[in-house]
């Protein structure tokens, strides 16, 4: 058989795997705007018609909330990259899709790709990212000079 023909199997469609459930609640989303309004209004009414030690009080609380998110992310490592190929199930098969980007990811036991997919997590994980960074930014530079050479070659 040809390099070149690919393998499609009938049947049903292969099952993803089961989400971590990370990020925000689903039943949280709609609240967000009221809970935002309801602070702004909150601090809007502090600020006017509040004791003035209340907004003292205030502003040390959301300075503490600062530092100490700070220190708990220092202190703390970040979860592993999820490597789980969401096609076929293998634990560890992800990897970056390209070795000179952080855009795309490709299994190496099924072959999945997903372009569009962040493999940052994983190459930060790989090895250093310096050069591909540098490369990355080079890139965008030149492709903004291109455009702009192209737009004004219009003109």
């Amino acid at each position: 058989m040809e390099e070149t023909v690919k393998k499609v199997r009938l049947g049903a469609p292969p099952q993803a795997a089961p989400s971590r459930g990370t990020g925000v609640p689903g039943w949280l989303v709609p609240l967000l705007p009221v809970i935002l309004l309801g602070s702004t209004l909150g601090a809007v009414w502090i600020v006017l018609r509040g004791p003035v030690a209340l907004f003292g009080v205030l502003v040390a609380a959301v300075m503490v909330l600062g530092f100490g998110w700070v220190l708990i992310s220092s202190m703390m490592p970040a979860a592993p990259a999820d490597r789980r190929c969401p096609q076929c199930g293998m634990e560890d098969g992800l990897r970056p899709a390209h070795e000179d980007t952080t855009r795309g990811i490709r299994c190496r036991s099924c072959g999945f790709t997903d372009e569009t997919a962040s493999a940052w997590m994983i190459a930060e994980e790989d090895g250093p990212l310096q050069e591909v960074v540098l490369r990355e930014r080079k890139d965008r530079r030149n492709a903004r000079t291109e455009r702009a050479q192209t737009e004004d070659e219009q003109r």
